[in-house]
């Protein structure tokens, strides 16, 4: 933040210098001319639009409930997209498989086969 202070006032006020004091508590504005006065109306209104249109930065909140089971969901969801992945990369090898073996279960018997049924 101190960083982004004094690159937007030296951006701002190219003749005057800018810098911290000792303890970082404070500023300190200086000219290289002699009676060279910084109009205070102006100062202010950079500050004011610094502060406002500046995006503060601090220590983040943690997640509500419903940030944490999007965020469970979301997992979840990358997980089983992952598994259909797979599937619909296996599964277009032997499509009818599961139905020909349902077929076979339930006595179908393909004709001419020794294990069909005579139908005379």
């Amino acid at each position: 933040m101190q960083q982004c202070l004094k690159a937007s006032f030296e951006y701002c006020f190219p003749e005057y210098l800018f810098r911290y004091t000792t303890g970082q508590f404070g500023v300190v504005i200086t000219s290289d001319r002699p009676f060279d006065e910084l109009d205070a109306a102006n100062l202010r209104d950079w500050m004011d639009c610094f502060v406002v249109e500046s995006i503060a930065v601090g220590p983040q909140l943690p997640p509500t409930r419903l940030e944490q089971f999007n965020r469970r969901a979301r997992h979840i969801t990358a997980q089983s997209m992952i598994v259909l992945a797979i599937l619909g990369w296996i599964l277009p090898i032997l499509p009818g498989t599961p139905f020909f073996l349902l077929a076979w279960a339930l006595g179908w018997r393909p004709p001419g086969s020794k294990h069909s049924v005579p139908t005379d």
